[in-house]
């Protein structure tokens, strides 16, 4: 627990089995150093290309047994420290979500928490949190995918034999023609590509910012 010297405006930590409390100082908060402060999130995260991503974190906190950890820890409550812990790991994970550009790769959760946690900065924003609030922290991704919407149009994509298929496909599915051409651009499936063709047109010198959409089928049909 954490004992107050209210004449000299002090406090120290008190463990247990050590010398009690002075007769000048008044018990304070008890701090139980076997206690663990947990959540299992659920998120929502979109990659640099707009792909949406549904993952699940979990964190894990146990006070540190030094005085100056008993002390930080004890200042704050476990709602506080719990909500900190909450925007810290889920700002970190959103953020290397938000910079991928291989939507699959974030499917390596390994090579993710890695990434994110065991980083040069990753690790002193993490020593920064526990040196603030007294704690040991752990942070986990546990689990990811491509959010339901998302895994639809792959499985729809993925049957397609071109650009031009996959785009009416996703048409016939309900989707307009602008987000189906989006969505087409934005996955990665295997065997539909996008080509950057340059053309000579005589007279359309200020043309610019064309996006020609279509395909060579699986087999290289021309």
């Amino acid at each position: 627990m954490t004992i107050l010297n209210k004449p000299a405006g002090t406090q120290r930590a008190l463990f247990q089995g050590r010398t009690g409390k002075l007769p000048w100082e008044q018990a304070g908060t008890l701090v139980d150093l076997r206690s663990e402060l947990k959540e299992i999130l659920q998120e929502t995260w979109s990659t640099k290309q707009g792909t949406s991503m549904d993952a699940k974190y979990v964190y894990i906190l146990h006070p540190r047994a030094t005085e100056k950890d008993v002390l930080a820890y004890a200042s704050f409550t476990q709602d506080t420290v719990k909500t900190a812990a909450r925007n810290l790991f889920t700002v970190m994970l959103s953020d290397h979500f938000g910079i991928c550009e291989e939507p699959e790769n974030l499917l390596k959760k390994t090579e993710v928490n890695k990434a994110v946690f065991e980083s040069p900065d990753g690790e002193k924003r993490i020593k920064a949190f526990q040196d603030k609030y007294g704690v040991e922290a752990h942070a986990s991704l546990e689990d990811v995918d491509y959010d339901e919407e998302t895994q639809k149009a792959r499985d729809i994509v993925s049957k397609a034999t071109s650009i031009d298929d996959a785009i009416n496909k996703l048409i016939a599915s309900g989707m307009n023609r602008p987000d189906a051409e989006k969505i087409v651009r934005m996955l990665n499936v295997p065997g539909v590509q996008e080509f950057i063709i340059s053309v000579d047109a005589k007279g359309l010198e200020n043309l610019h910012d064309v996006t020609m959409l279509g395909g060579l089928g699986k087999v290289g049909k021309k």
